[in-house]
């Protein structure tokens, strides 16, 4: 059977993730960015909607993507990519794909810990206003 892993970027409270016998893993959260990562690149999964419970009858729209073993799936928060410097300025999407692929290749809590430590040093000084969450996962097969 081909191996697939299906992102059900429908947002909900809380996480969830599994995999069955048939090797389809299942991951909702309630975060807005989302990239895959893999061996020739980054790529942003745009499919989802509004966050689950603040309008009554929202919609959401799924995307299926296939994983091979050693892909990255990144999850974050606008925190993350808004965070702000001493100067005023974002952190942005350019930075955080650097920084994951600088550290694409390392276990997946290390690769969190640089996202949060990069975010961190570029915020030296500055007062945020926002929470900066991100979850990393790598699927093995």
């Amino acid at each position: 059977m081909e191996q697939l892993a299906k992102l059900q970027c429908v947002p909900c409270r809380g996480g969830e993730a599994k995999a069955t016998d048939e090797e389809i893993a299942e991951f909702s959260l309630q975060l807005p960015g989302w990239k895959v990562v893999e061996r020739d690149g980054i790529k942003r999964l745009e499919k989802g909607g509004l966050i689950l419970g603040l309008f009554e009858h929202a919609t959401f729209e799924e995307e299926t993507v296939a994983l091979e073993p050693g892909d990255l799936l990144i999850a974050f928060s606008d925190g993350v990519t808004e965070a702000m410097s001493a100067t005023g300025e974002e952190y942005g999407e350019d930075r955080l794909q650097a920084c994951v692929e600088a550290n694409r290749q390392k276990l997946p809590q290390d690769v969190l810990d640089a996202i949060f430590a990069s975010v961190r040093e570029f915020t030296t000084g500055a007062v945020q206003s926002d929470d900066v969450t991100a979850l990393v996962l790598r699927y093995d097969g």
